[in-house]
């Protein structure tokens, strides 16, 4: 049976991030890193609905920018929006 993932936030580290899951009506979470296998169950920590359940509340939210970040900004930050 297949684990239903979900990204959370923009938490991580360079090779993947925080991630919820669900699994035959059980839910977890775990940090991807490089040698995460997301299909293994076992790498996962099992917790209470309600913290999936947040966690994915969360994770939809699109981020607010309150001010302007021009292209050249970006350029100069050499940041990737």
């Amino acid at each position: 049976m297949k684990i239903e993932t979900v990204s959370v936030g923009k938490i991580g580290n360079e090779y993947g991030g925080l991630i919820a899951a669900k699994h035959q009506d059980k839910f977890y979470w775990v940090i991807e890193n490089y040698n995460t296998d997301l299909d293994n169950i076992r790498q996962y920590e099992e917790i209470p609905e309600s913290l999936y359940n947040e966690l994915v509340k969360f994770g939809s939210k699109k981020p607010n920018f309150d001010i302007l970040i021009t292209d050249e900004i970006k350029k100069r930050l050499q940041m990737r929006f």
